[in-house]
């Protein structure tokens, strides 16, 4: 009876993982019973599997020490900061990463496997963007309007999110699909293919009418990256040769693209905060300046030189950051918080098995190529963030030649 409560426990936590997944596309606010409902599950799976049995220390254990270690800093610097006034806003907002840190530390229930969760993001990409084209615009407005790409940006703004996570969430979709493609093409059937092909094709499609810059010019990263990958492993010569005409092809689509044309990048406001960051940063390169008095530093600098415009369009009633993690955590930690985030970025890739070492490249180099434009650490990013590298660190890879697994459990085992 108890194994049968256990088990019980263990799919309402595999549930709500995969519920959390689907959910990550949205607004924060809308992120919340998803998120809640998983730490619940398992809090109480905790208990119920008796996990500190199993812990061990483990390669992986570094890395969850390492996200406890950034988070500890802020703790560390408050006796030399001047004030605590973001202290605790930014510590919450730090929070879900350190929440999955633990959660990989003591490891997910057996019943976790990874095409589950990338099945989870692409077809949450899918419907996500069906809904807003078809639902939201309507299916005659979008194919007859000639502002069919503004009502539908205004659409994924009101009901879904901002262009950044929108398209972070549609590129990691594209990881996956290319993922499994590659590990699974002999084996999958043809309407598999066909349905991976078309989902693909309105993915890139509704990224490329996204306002986003970064999430466009990842979402060409990623595809030309595969395909290298998958040349090279058959022709060596043709795909150096793709590699050396990237640069010309990204080019040419990214000139094709109007957020990319030199009068809009002048009047980039992340040019002023990466400017106004770095400005602090050389005050205290080696030990930075905390949490509280970095923050308090970076928005004085930013009144003080910004004009009123400025100011009004981007400070008001909210915390600025650095838009960019790097700066972030230069200016909060100096040297240290530095090494610990590229630590945390690229440690992955060399302690998981090598059988998703290709789907851990792309994704991280997505997030490290991401954070140049936000900040991963705090906020929205944060639980995402968090989530990914759970599925990368602590369940296990099921896509193989072998089908996909069954949820199941001995009737002898369930009432035992």
């Amino acid at each position: 009876m108890y194994k049968k409560f256990r088990f019980i426990v263990n799919c309402i936590n595999l549930f709500a993982a995969i519920f959390l997944a689907f959910s990550m596309i949205l607004w924060e606010w809308m992120q919340q019973p998803a998120l809640y409902l998983f730490y619940l599950s398992f809090l109480i799976e905790f208990f119920t599997d008796k996990k500190w049995e199993n812990f061990k220390f483990e390669r992986i254990s570094l890395w969850c020490f390492a996200v406890l270690l950034i988070y500890i800093l802020a703790f560390l610097y408050i006796p030399f900061e001047q004030t605590s006034d973001y202290f605790l806003i930014v510590i919450n907002n730090r929070f879900p990463l350190l929440a999955f840190a633990v959660i990989i530390l003591f490891k997910v229930n057996n019943l976790f496997k990874l095409r589950y969760f990338l099945d989870t993001f692409i077809v949450t990409s899918l419907i996500t963007i069906l809904y807003l084209a078809l639902y939201r615009v309507g299916i005659y407005e979008f194919i007859l309007s000639e502002n069919r790409f503004d009502l539908f940006n205004s659409a994924r703004i009101q009901w879904i999110n901002s262009h950044t996570v929108f398209n972070f969430y549609l590129n990691i979709a594209i990881i996956s699909i290319c993922y499994i493609l590659s590990l699974s093409w002999n084996k999958i059937k043809r309407w598999q293919k066909i349905y991976y092909f078309i989902t693909s094709v309105i993915i890139l499609l509704a990224i490329s009418i996204s306002e986003g810059r970064s999430g466009f010019l990842m979402m060409i990263l990623i595809v030309i990256g595969f395909i290298f990958f998958e040349l090279y492993k058959r022709n060596k010569k043709v795909a150096l040769f793709i590699a050396l005409l990237t640069p010309v092809f990204i080019l040419g689509l990214v000139s094709q693209k109007e957020r990319f044309s030199n009068k809009v990048l002048e009047n980039e406001p992340r040019l002023i905060l990466w400017n106004t960051a770095f400005d602090i940063v050389k005050t205290a390169p080696f030990f930075g300046h905390g949490i509280s008095d970095s923050q308090n530093k970076f928005i004085e600098s930013l009144i003080q030189n910004q004009s009123k415009e400025f100011i009004i369009n981007n400070l008001n009633n909210k915390i600025l950051d650095a838009h960019n993690q790097y700066l972030q955590s230069w200016m909060e930690f100096g040297v240290l918080g530095l090494f610990l985030l590229v630590f945390i970025y690229i440690f992955p890739i060399f302690i998981i098995e090598k059988k998703i070492q290709v789907f851990t490249f792309f994704l991280i180099a997505t997030v490290m190529f991401q954070s140049v434009f936000d900040v991963f650490l705090s906020g929205i990013f944060s639980g995402l963030f968090g989530f990914l590298m759970m599925i990368i660190l602590a369940v296990p890879n099921n896509i193989t030649n072998e089908e996909m697994p069954v949820i199941k459990m001995n009737r002898s085992d369930m009432f035992e």
